[in-house]
């Protein structure tokens, strides 16, 4: 199984949004990616009314950086903020999009950096429709809401893929440059593929596993709010 060098570990750099996350969650998630040596960890507080972020930053090293929205603008807009802040950064490499509510393993990651680095694609994309194991770990009624995004996808953007709304993805410096994130809230995932397929971005999908928890259904996105995404991709 490939191992992700140290040298390679310290230019990758992770976006992490968050909105009135539990503290404890994104304290485990903090730890998680220390434990494995991820150190360039961006967490973009996006307006949060409770559960601040900058409680947590002073305890960890001086490379977990904290951006904050004075006011809630959506993931979209925190994701911008992020990458556009790591693109400044001379020493990154890859930016990894990853959430802050317990749902991604980061035991995933080296299947994305193998990718990269061999030069297959410029983004690798998360999918939770490649193993068994995730798929069944899906409910079903957010399975029924991604198929259908799957297929209104196919016909917008001539893109194919498996699972056109997951969070985890990895890019590489030129398609970060190249993706322009101008949506605020969660349609961002969509325009994210439109950008790949509009600018020829090379890419690929990469099986994951999505935890999802009680808590994380909970803070994840509403059904109706899906519905109404699908809708205004349709009739965009």
């Amino acid at each position: 199984m490939y191992e992700v060098p140290s040298e390679v570990k310290k230019q990758i750099f992770f976006v992490i949004p968050s909105y009135n996350e539990d503290l404890n969650i994104v304290l485990s998630v903090l730890n998680d990616l220390y434990s494995n040596d991820y150190t360039n960890i961006v967490f973009v507080d996006d307006g949060s009314v409770k559960g601040k972020l900058s409680s947590l930053i002073p305890k960890f090293k001086k490379n977990t950086i904290l951006l904050e929205h004075i006011i809630n603008r959506g993931q979209g807009a925190a994701l911008k903020t992020g990458i556009d802040f790591c693109l400044k950064n001379k020493n990154m490499k890859y930016i990894v999009t990853f959430d802050s509510d317990g749902q991604h393993r980061i035991s995933d990651l080296p299947k994305f950096i193998d990718i990269l680095e061999k030069d297959k694609c410029d983004i690798a994309l998360g999918s939770r429709f490649l193993r068994k194991e995730s798929i069944k770990k899906t409910p079903f009624k957010k399975r029924v809401l991604l198929k259908g995004a799957l297929m209104v996808t196919l016909f917008l953007s001539s893109i194919q893929l498996t699972d056109t709304h997951n969070g985890y993805r990895v890019m590489n410096k030129k398609a970060a440059s190249l993706i322009d994130i101008s949506m605020d809230g969660f349609d961002h995932a969509s325009e994210i593929l439109d950008e790949i397929s509009k600018k020829a971005i090379s890419y690929k999908e990469i099986p994951t596993i999505i935890d999802y928890t009680d808590y994380s259904k909970e803070k994840g996105q509403k059904f109706s709010n899906s519905l109404i995404i699908l809708l205004r991709m349709i009739f965009k």
